[in-house]
């Protein structure tokens, strides 16, 4: 039998093809962005510094489809989530066409490994499409990212609503000359998100009413924002998106590393076999 005939009947359909016959949004959205750019290159951006980095992005993304990253070797790393490097390859992503691939290698137990992919100083799923893990831990640290990654799913696209209301300030008693006793009048704090009303009182000689004080209310509400940009995040004239294609999916995906090319590496065929079981 030939190479030819041997080939899985998948790898012969077009990405097009392909992207209506996967479940995964992410895979779905990144075939059909190759076939959209008719390419499917991978730039691994082992560059030095994060300036380096997002020129590189910014002259080579129209040609690729994964832009692959090393965060932690990357000098000058901005961490901030709205402004930092991240944020701005983000934006980069969104105007060229491309995901990004942020090449970590998780490889500890369950907890540790999602808190290295969501919090910390990077929090990586915010702006990395991709990630990978190796098996050495584990199945149960594969299912760890994709509940981290679901969990994040479900809370990251909702916008906060913030509402302040201020209630106007009523007395029931007034002085002799018929003012309004307005210096009694206080405010509570919008801290609390429903403060009580409350009275003051003088005491009984100086015949005084209390008068009820001003009330703020803080009220949030959380709506679906229906576009994964970060509207806070980009500059402007960044806020471009890849023509014939709309944003990314807000869905996560994992690559498990079953081999690797280096000499001496210790991921034999079974472990490459334990990879591929792990992604049912």
């Amino acid at each position: 039998m030939s190479a030819s005939q041997d080939r899985h009947a998948t790898v012969k359909a077009t990405f097009g093809q392909r992207a209506t016959q996967t479940d995964h949004p992410l895979a779905a959205y990144l075939l059909r962005l190759m076939e959209l750019k008719q390419s499917n290159l991978c730039l691994s951006a082992d560059v030095s510094n994060a300036r380096e980095l997002l020129q590189l992005a910014d002259a080579i993304g129209p040609s690729i489809v994964l832009f692959k990253t090393h965060y932690d070797l990357v000098a000058g790393w901005d961490y901030h989530p709205k402004t930092g490097t991240g944020a701005k390859l983000g934006a980069l992503a969104r105007k060229h066409g491309f995901l990004i691939f942020e090449d970590r290698k998780f490889g500890d137990i369950g907890r540790t490994v999602q808190l290295q992919y969501t919090a910390g100083t990077a929090r990586i799923i915010d702006w990395a499409h991709i990630v990978n893990i190796n098996m050495i831990p584990g199945k149960p640290a594969v299912k760890a990212l994709a509940e981290a990654a679901k969990h994040w799913r479900s809370r990251v696209n909702y916008e906060v609503n913030t509402s302040v209301t201020v209630g106007t300030p009523v007395s029931d008693s007034f002085n002799d000359n018929g003012e309004e006793e307005a210096e009694e009048a206080d405010t509570v704090g919008a801290m609390h998100p429903h403060p009580p009303p409350t009275q003051h009182r003088d005491s009984n000689s100086t015949g005084r009413k209390g008068s009820i004080v001003s009330i703020t209310t803080l009220t949030q509400s959380f709506e679906p924002a229906d576009s994964p940009r970060f509207a806070t995040t980009i500059a402007e004239g960044d806020e471009l998106v890849y023509a014939g294609i709309e944003e990314p999916p807000w869905e996560r995906g994992l690559l498990i590393l079953a081999q690797m090319s280096s000499a001496g590496n210790y991921m034999t065929p079974e472990y490459t076999r334990a990879c591929q079981e792990a992604c049912t």
